[in-house]
């Protein structure tokens, strides 16, 4: 079976903790999604910059979009900002070609569900297989919950 590409975006690291262990669990290639103009430090400032950039529809510029022409299966883990998809992971669906990938949504946040970002998802991606999703809440990132959340998510990849 082909090896997933695990994409993540990540201010706090608790998406970043998710897609390592998403790897440890399927296998596949990391991909971070770094902002030619960084968010800044705080995380407060960070996300009204992200919620500025989704009322303008003005998508932040990614430093690289990674190539997904040899993936089937894309994990997508992010943290969820305003009940929505995180602007730099929009402009990473916007960028790239989904057409007949399957896409495995991994959320984080500190309680807010997958809130619209599934839906936002599917609308970026219509022409992909994109999975219901999983919440992970932060607070368990790093605890057996989560890996045993996530290992039954992606059990269909095998490893």
């Amino acid at each position: 079976m082909a090896k997933p590409l695990i994409v993540y975006f990540s201010k706090t690291g608790h998406s970043k903790q998710l897609a390592r262990l998403a790897q440890t669990l399927v296998g596949g290639d990391l991909c971070e999604l770094n902002l030619v103009a960084r968010y800044p430090e705080n995380y407060i400032l960070s996300v009204m910059r992200s919620g500025a950039s989704l009322i303008s529809g003005e998508l932040p510029k990614l430093r690289q979009i990674p190539d997904t022409s040899a993936y089937r299966e894309i994990l997508l883990c992010y943290p969820l900002w305003w009940w929505e998809l995180p602007t730099p992971v929009m402009r990473f669906l916007h960028d790239v070609d989904t057409t007949g990938k399957t896409i495995y949504p991994i959320c984080s946040c500190g309680g807010g569900g997958l809130g619209k970002s599934v839906k936002r998802i599917r609308k970026l991606a219509p022409y992909a297989a994109v999975q219901k999703g999983i919440f992970i809440r932060e607070a368990d990132t790093n605890n057996k919950t989560a890996a045993e959340s996530l290992a039954a998510y992606l059990a269909p990849l095998g490893k």
